[in-house]
Order: structure tokens, then C-alpha cells, then sequence
């Protein structure tokens, strides 16, 4: 699986969320992922060492992020602008393959979001969303750092238990284009369960108690980064790390805004490449699965 980006790809579940105070439950978002109620969330997660499959070495990764509302503003009830900033590190050892030592990696992206939602309980709704970026160490920024990402959405909720919606994303980082299609559902079938299907993502959420709610969710890890110069030669100019994220949550809501949340899950499906400053792949290996653990808080507004 190419790398993707998480900012854009959560907005798959925007259809409903500004209508999220009309149900019974929020949507669930174990990861911190930005989808929700608008407001600021950070989170870390901690990756046990994936060992390569052929031996020979691992990687240790440590990953986090934050997200940031910087505007927003509806013109009328249904239809929102919005623009937030997404940050994101990585701390990455590869064991010293092919003479790479540990990278301070940095995300960097700015989202520009416009959206309309249906005045009642059943309508259409669209999303377009542009969110530009680099993806860097910081030690030579070029054109070759940046990114961008394009996602156009379009939905129909026939209730607000339930919404189907159907989208197209593009996406450009380290010279290579990616678009996709993609189908999303969520669906509350009782006040207290939610399952939200949004290729790559996947939860379910279980909220026994008004303020806690438990979930099992599947979704993309890792990234691609521009490098300037490192390991043996100077050889490796970009590096892409890819892999999946499976594991139990629980979310802690305190008060009316502040919420809680750990994880812990399993990595699985990792690949970890480096390439030369044409693009060569220089290095590719498969990743034995390790456990990880997440922490995070979100405040909404």
C-alpha cells in the first residue's frame, strides 16, 4: 500500500460529524485521528521493534502528531470553510541499513476544507478538501519535500443512524501520483454501538457508559520523507515506512470538551524502502508485526 494521508483521508467521515450533536453518540476516533468534533488533539504512539522478516536487522519507531484548528466559519447552518494545521514527527532507526543512522522525520501540512450538509435528517452533502505539505527532515528542504492531497466526497444521509457516501482521492509525494476511489458507511444500529467502514479505516465502538466509550480499530501507519543525503555515500534520499495499525481502545470523556484516550494494537503489513535521489529502491524489506501502544487527549470545542 502506497503512503496516504491520514488528515485527508478522515475527512472520508466529515459528512456526518457536524451533524454528530443530533445523535446519541460521537463518533468514535480511538486514534486521534481528527475526525470528531472540531477542536485540538495530540497523540504519541510507541512501537515495539519490527524486526525484518529476512533478518539482519529492525526498525524502532516512534510516532506522533497534532492537529490544529486555525479557522472556520458557516455561512449558513449547513455549509461550512474551515482551515487546520496537522503536525506530525518520527523518530526512526534502521538498525543502520545501508549506513542510516536514527532520522528526525517532520509532517508538515495545511488543510483547506469546504463542505454543505442537508438542512433535515435525509439529504445530500459534499466535501471538497486541498491540503498541501512537505514531509521532511529539515536538513535541505527542496521541491522535493513537498506534497499535496485532493479529496472530493459526495453522500446521501438517509438518517441520521446512517450514511453512505462515495469519494476520489489524490495524492503526490516523492514524485509519485496515487488516485483512488473510496466507499464509506457508518452506521449506529443502537444508541450505544458504531461501526464506521471507511476504506483504509475501519472501528467499532462500544459506549456502555455515557463518558467512556470502547472500540477495535484497523488503519494506516507510517509515512514517506525526503532525506537529504544520509547513510553510506550518501545514497538514501528518501524513505517510506508503510504498515497497518489494529488494536483495542478506550476513550475517557471529562467534562463537556476534554477527552482521553489510549490504545493498544499490534503493527502488521510493514515495509520499510530507501531510495536514491532518482527514485531507485536501494533497499526494501518486509517487517515482522510488533505490539504498539497510543496515548492522546482532544479538546473540542
Amino acid at each position: 500500500m502506497k503512503s496516504i494521508n491520514l488528515l485527508l483521508l478522515t475527512s472520508l467521515f466529515l459528512i456526518p460529524v457536524l451533524r454528530a450533536d443530533e445523535t446519541k453518540m460521537d463518533l468514535i476516533d480511538p486514534a486521534l485521528l481528527g475526525f470528531g468534533k472540531p477542536g485540538f488533539s495530540t497523540a504519541v504512539t510507541v512501537s515495539g521493534s519490527m524486526d525484518f522478516e529476512n533478518g539482519g536487522g529492525s526498525v524502532n519507531y516512534l510516532d506522533g502528531r497534532a492537529l490544529i484548528p486555525l479557522w472556520g466559519k458557516e455561512s449558513d447552518p449547513e455549509t461550512f470553510i474551515g482551515v487546520m494545521l496537522g503536525y506530525g514527527w518520527a523518530s526512526l532507526d534502521v538498525d543502520h541499513t545501508l549506513g542510516v543512522d536514527r532520522l528526525s522525520l517532520t509532517t508538515l501540512e495545511c488543510q483547506f476544507t469546504a463542505a454543505h450538509f442537508p438542512k433535515s435528517d435525509q439529504g445530500w452533502m459534499g466535501i471538497g478538501i486541498i491540503s498541501p505539505g512537505i514531509s521532511t527532515d529539515f536538513n535541505h528542504v527542496t521541491g522535493d519535500d513537498f506534497s499535496l492531497s485532493a479529496l472530493g466526497v459526495w453522500g446521501y444521509q438517509f438518517s441520521p443512524s446512517f450514511t453512505l457516501s462515495a469519494a476520489g482521492f489524490l495524492n503526490y509525494s516523492l514524485g509519485e501520483t496515487m488516485a483512488i476511489p473510496g466507499i464509506g458507511v457508518v452506521w449506529r444500529p443502537t444508541d450505544t454501538l458504531i461501526v464506521q467502514l471507511t476504506p483504509p479505516i475501519a472501528a467499532i465502538g462500544w459506549t456502555p457508559l455515557k463518558d467512556w466509550t470502547f472500540s477495535f480499530s484497523a488503519y494506516p501507519a507510517g509515512g514517506a520523507w525526503d532525506v537529504d543525503r544520509e547513510g553510506a555515500g550518501g545514497k538514501v534520499e528518501s524513505v517510506k515506512l508503510e504498515g497497518w495499525r489494529t488494536g483495542l481502545g478506550a476513550e475517557r470523556k471529562i467534562g463537556e470538551h476534554l477527552r482521553i484516550s489510549a490504545q493498544v494494537g499490534v503493527n502488521i503489513g510493514g515495509t520499510l524502502e530507501l531510495r536514491d535521489g532518482s527514485d531507485h529502491k536501494l533497499f526494501r524489506e518486509d517487517l515482522a508485526p510488533s505490539i504498539c501502544g497510543l496515548l492522546g487527549a482532544s479538546y473540542a470545542f
